[in-house]
């Protein structure tokens, strides 16, 4: 057959996965929050897989603190590489979004809010680009960069928090903070606590 007569195949989209509870993924692939979930105890995602999408669609996951004894600890966990988190509110937790040795992570319209201590921590973290992201009314610090460089955050807010706007601490360099918008956070805009963490880069 001449090769304009050959039928092209085209492999079937696969269907993002539906989450409409707290749990641990551990596959890649695109994942779809369908409503807004609570947790009073732990973590509520756990994204362990590299290459996944997670889709929040404005929805909200919240922890609820009852019991003392049973505190939500972390929003989302991100521990795979190359994790895109979407469009997603995180409030309520003692850390919202934990990025650990999460290379080329990407949040876009990540709302991270209410927590006990940061909104967004970066652990051992680099290559990870935020934008269009909210850290605000968090009793600690916006975000706080610790052993991560190399990462980016851009059109973004900081408001309202009990400590700084951004934190870097433990040879945390190379960072980039760009069209940074800072109000109101108690302790000021940002700071570091080490001679190597004052190679960052914020306008």
């Amino acid at each position: 057959l001449h090769s304009s007569q050959l039928t092209k195949f085209v492999a079937p989209a696969v269907p993002p996965k539906t989450l409409n509870v707290c749990g641990r993924i551990s596959e890649a692939g695109s994942y779809t929050l369908a409503e807004s979930v609570k947790t009073g105890s732990g973590t509520c995602f756990v994204i362990e897989a590299s290459n996944v999408v997670f889709e929040g669609r404005s929805y909200t996951i919240e922890g609820v603190r009852g019991d003392p004894a049973m505190l939500p600890e972390i929003g989302i966990h991100v521990r795979g590489q190359n994790v895109t988190l979407n469009d997603v509110k995180v409030e309520g937790f003692d850390i919202g979004v934990l990025l650990q040795n999460a290379t080329r992570a990407k949040l876009s319209r990540v709302k991270a809010s209410r927590s006990m201590t940061q909104g967004l921590y970066l652990n051992w973290t680099s290559g990870s680009v935020s934008s269009d992201c909210t850290f605000d009314n968090n009793q600690n610090t916006g975000v706080l960069f610790v052993r991560s460089g190399n990462n980016t955050i851009r059109d973004s807010s900081f408001r309202s928090n009990g400590g700084y706007g951004i934190y870097f601490a433990d040879r945390s360099t190379k960072n980039t903070i760009e069209d940074a918008v800072f109000f109101n956070n108690s302790r000021g805009d940002s700071s570091f606590d080490d001679e190597a963490s004052k190679d960052n880069s914020i306008t």
